[in-house]
């Protein structure tokens, strides 16, 4: 019988890469303090937040504005010593507490996968 309980696969779709994960918890996550706009992209209400937690795979969100779990979100994340942001195409709300929320990433473009893993191998350096 095989194992599904730890899948972790991606795959690549015109210039995007999508990932699909059972396992929240198979990467690193650092806890950080970037600016972040989350747009709901059903309602293209965008509003401002802070990210608290960052991971490959996801991160967590405080914002004044409430979000509906399940809702599927664009996110920039602005990070010092970057130019411009990370902007990750698709995010899903896995789950919300108060301010908190916790997002996620679904799409997002290969060279956002790349500055993503190189901020998260700095973070790594710093610890």
């Amino acid at each position: 019988m095989q194992d599904t309980k730890h899948k972790n696969t991606s795959q690549v779709e015109d210039n995007t890469m999508t990932i699909e994960s059972n396992d929240r918890r198979v990467t690193p996550r650092f806890r950080v303090q970037f600016r972040t706009f989350v747009t709901d992209q059903h309602t293209r209400t965008e509003h401002m937040g802070t990210i608290l937690d960052l991971s490959m795979l996801g991160c967590r969100v405080e914002s004044l504005v409430p979000v509906q779990q399940s809702a599927l979100m664009e996110l920039r994340i602005y990070i010092p010593d970057l130019d411009w942001p990370l902007i990750v195409d698709e995010a899903v709300v896995q789950w919300t507490d108060g301010r908190s929320f916790g997002l996620y990433f679904v799409r997002t473009r290969q060279g956002v996968q790349d500055r993503l893993s190189w901020v998260l191998a700095r973070l790594d350096e710093e610890r």
